[in-house]
């Protein structure tokens, strides 16, 4: 199976825009945000929905104190200070099998490895707890689903997220989001 043509992460090689994003390392952190700001704007705007995903979460934006000596240390920090965006672009809840698929999501968009790890650890957790109202199969056809919703979709990492504050979260999902598959 061949990975569609879903535009390009803007991170490439020689792009324009991966060596502007590359250059000008736009930040997303807690401290580079106003949340109160965001949630000022217009409901349903990427903004005013990001700002209230940390309110109604109970949550603070990602903060690091890591030193950045290369765009791979970049590329890193931007892929962590994105996660919560794509919680709320893609719809995924923040329960343990909201983030599972949002980790198999972000492999079948960006090929990250460790987010494997991640979903076979989040299996393996599952099944050890009997009482999970997650059954294994209902698991492996919601983290699969998602690992495809993400290869069909636009790759997000280098989405200039903060240019959009003011736009629907409606109209980012039409262009970034493949549609979420429904589960039966």
């Amino acid at each position: 199976e061949t990975q569609p043509d879903t535009g390009t992460t803007g991170l490439e090689p020689g792009s324009e825009d991966g060596s502007r994003l590359l250059s000008e390392r736009p930040s997303l952190q807690g401290k580079e945000l106003d949340l109160g700001a965001l949630e000022r704007l217009p409901e349903g705007t990427l903004g005013h929905e990001f700002a209230r995903y940390f309110r109604d979460n109970r949550i603070a934006p990602f903060e690091t104190t890591l030193e950045l000596r290369n765009d791979v240390d970049y590329i890193g920090k931007r892929y962590r200070e994105t996660h919560d965006l794509l919680h709320v672009l893609t719809g995924y809840s923040t329960d343990v099998m909201g983030e599972m698929e949002l980790q198999a999501y972000a492999q079948g968009n960006l090929g990250i490895r460790t987010a494997v790890l991640i979903v076979l650890f989040g299996a393996v957790e599952n099944l050890k707890n009997r009482g999970s109202s997650i059954k294994l199969g209902e698991y492996v056809r919601r983290v699969r689903a998602a690992h495809r919703r993400g290869r069909a979709s636009r790759q997000f990492l280098g989405f200039r997220f903060e240019h959009h504050w003011a736009t629907p979260v409606a109209t980012l999902r039409e262009q970034l989001c493949a549609p979420a598959p429904r589960l039966n």
